[in-house]
C-alpha cells in the first residue's frame, strides 16, 4: 500500500509541474505579443509626431529653382516617414476595434493629405498655410487615437478606469 501512493504523490506532482508550465507559458507568450504590440504603438507615435514637423518644415517653405535641392531632401524624407507611418498603421490597426478603427483610418487619411497632399513635389509651389497646420495636428489627434485603441486592446480594460 506505501508503493501505490508514492506514485500518486508523483504523478499529482508530474501534473501539477507540466500544468503550470502550460500557464506559465501561455502568460509569457501572451506578455511577448503584448510588447511587442506596445512598441509598435510607440514608434507609430513618434514617427507620426516627427514627419508632423518635416511637413511643417516643408509646407511652410517656398521653392524656388535655387532650392530645389532641399526640397528634394524634405521630400524624400517624408515620403519615407508616409511609408512607415502606413505599414506600422497596417499592424496596429489590425488589433483596434471596429470603432477605434473607423477613427484611426479617418485621421490617417487626414495625415496622409497634410503630408503629401496638394502640390507636392511641384516645381515653384507657394507656401501652403493649412498643411503647415495641418499635418502637426492631425499627428497629436492621432497620437490620442492610438492610445486609447491600444488602451481598449487590453483584458479587463473597463476595470483600469482611472
Amino acid at each position: 500500500m506505501q508503493q501505490q501512493f508514492s506514485w500518486y504523490v508523483l504523478f499529482s506532482g508530474l501534473f501539477g509541474a507540466v500544468f503550470g508550465g502550460i500557464i506559465a507559458a501561455t502568460i509569457g507568450f501572451w506578455k511577448f505579443h503584448r510588447d511587442e504590440f506596445s512598441a509598435r504603438c510607440d514608434e507609430l507615435c513618434k514617427t507620426l509626431v516627427e514627419a508632423g514637423g518635416v511637413s511643417a518644415e516643408y509646407w511652410s517653405q517656398t521653392f524656388e529653382d535655387n532650392q530645389q535641392y532641399r526640397a528634394r531632401i524634405l521630400e524624400a524624407k517624408l515620403l519615407g516617414m508616409q511609408s512607415l507611418i502606413d505599414g506600422l498603421s497596417a499592424q496596429v490597426s489590425e488589433k483596434f476595434w471596429a470603432k477605434d478603427n473607423v477613427i484611426f483610418s479617418n485621421l490617417l487619411s487626414e495625415m496622409s493629405d497634410g503630408l503629401t497632399g496638394g502640390q507636392f513635389s511641384e516645381a515653384g509651389r507657394q507656401e501652403d498655410l493649412v498643411r503647415i497646420r495641418k499635418a502637426s495636428q492631425v499627428a497629436g489627434e492621432l497620437t490620442a487615437a492610438i492610445r486609447v485603441g491600444h488602451r481598449h486592446t487590453m483584458p479587463f480594460q473597463g476595470f483600469m478606469k482611472v
